[in-house]
Formats: structure tokens, sequence, C-alpha cells
């Protein structure tokens, strides 16, 4: 049996805070260097300017913290801490987003929320950790601990 975690994030998203708040500097660095040397510099600023733009999307919908209360789920963001009742969640994916995470996420759909919007991703501690799991060259593996935890969710989802 695959243990179900009370706290399932992980805290470690400091690339998305570095990009997120550095991002425009490097940004604007490949740019001037790209002026200089373009044959060298453009595809480098182009995918630059796609990962920003992809951190800039994410960065604010992404949790730190997300806790199993029993009566729904305590988000914690940012600059926020909010719980919402299972009641309010529509949809729960867990996919690859390679320019966000570069790794497996959970993505909660949940009805419109004044201070987290209508969606909210994560980064769960098996996935950033390969909890007990062999070495795989395929990043879109993805790690039974989230699985059982998604499949958990839906079955708390469906009966309020």
């Amino acid at each position: 049996m695959i243990p179900i975690p009370k706290s399932i994030a992980n805290h470690n998203t400091k690339y998305l805070t570095l990009g997120y708040q550095h991002g425009g500097w490097v940004l604007l660095i490949i740019f001037i260097l790209t002026l200089f040397r373009p044959t060298d510099f453009l595809v480098i600023l182009l995918l630059c300017g796609l990962a920003f733009y992809h951190t800039r999307k994410i960065y604010p919908r992404t949790a730190h913290e997300v806790i199993d209360t029993g009566k729904g789920l305590l988000i914690k963001n940012h600059k926020t801490s909010v719980e919402i009742g299972y009641q309010d969640i529509v949809e729960i994916n867990y996919d690859y987003y390679f320019f966000a995470f570069q790794n497996n996420a959970v993505k909660l759909t949940i009805k419109p929320h004044d201070e987290l919007g209508d969606t909210v991703y994560f980064v769960s501690w098996a996935d950033s950790s390969r909890y007990n799991k062999e070495f795989n060259l395929n990043p879109f593996a993805q790690t039974p601990e989230t699985q059982a935890w998604i499949e958990h969710m839906k079955e708390k989802i469906k009966h309020g």
C-alpha cells in the first residue's frame, strides 16, 4: 500500500523565484548581446524569452505548501494561506510542465477565488526528490505516491 501524505507540496521552487525576480535582467543582458552578435545569441534570446514568459505566468499560481485538512486543502502561496473546500475543487491534473517546473506537477483547477485565481500548481515532494524511484531517463515518469494522492483526492471530491 502506498502511503498518502497530509502535506504533499514541496517548497523547492527557488529556481522559479530566481527566474521571477531576476529573469528580466537576464533577458536584458542577452538582448544587449544579441545586438552585437545576432547570429550567436538570437536563438538563446528567443528561448530565454519563452522561459521568462512561462515563469511570469505560472509563478504567482505556484503553491509552496498544500495540506489536506480533512475538510479541504490548505494552500499556502507566496503571500496567502487559504483553505479550499473539496467542493470548490473542479479538477486535478498531473502532467509534465517543462518551462515552468521541468518536472511533473499537479494542477488544481478550483472555482474562481480572489486570492488564488482559478488555477494552482505545485510540485509534490515525491516528484522533486525522486523518492523511492530508480534512475529513469524519461522525465514524464510519474511517481506512485503522487498518483495515489490524486486518486485519494478525486474520491474525496466526488463524495464531498
